[in-house]
């Protein structure tokens, strides 16, 4: 009688300790690693679709756009593009205004805590690190 009072209460405590067992989450502890994405404005020098790329320049963080603030002649930067941006390269010309939805490195900087937030981007490493890559491209609500 007791063997068969012992053999189930062992079960059920076995059963409650392998319930309680915190290493069999499903959850990724690299999911709020992901690099953030976050939308700039600029103005189209040229596209590649061969080669993936855009250059732009006066490109800056937030949605003002700085069609007048900076000279002709301002740096321009060459991007990667990926996804959805890859098809609207054939929808925009040299002189577009835009704006590009932008995956940032995954350690880069957060746009929100950034020296650059809300300024133009004056360098080819501080472009890469906020835009890794162009997921989409739109026109600029100034622009149309």
């Amino acid at each position: 009688m007791k063997l068969t009072i012992l053999a189930p209460a062992l079960a059920l405590c076995g059963g409650l300790a392998l319930a309680q067992n915190p290493g069999t989450t499903t959850s990724k502890p690299q999911d709020t690693k992901r690099s953030p994405e976050h939308k700039m404005t600029a103005e189209i020098v040229s596209t590649d679709a061969t080669a993936q790329q855009i250059t732009v320049r006066k490109l800056s963080m937030g949605g003002t756009s700085t069609s007048t603030a900076e000279p002709a002649d301002a740096p321009t930067f060459t991007l990667k593009v990926e996804g959805k941006a890859l098809t609207r390269l054939s929808s925009v010309k040299s002189g577009d205004q835009v704006t590009i939805s932008c995956k940032a490195m995954s350690s880069g900087a957060d746009p929100a805590t950034s020296g650059a937030m809300g300024g133009t981007i004056n360098s080819q490493a501080v472009a890469d690190e906020h835009c890794a890559s162009v997921t989409d491209i739109s026109p600029s609500k100034s622009s149309r």
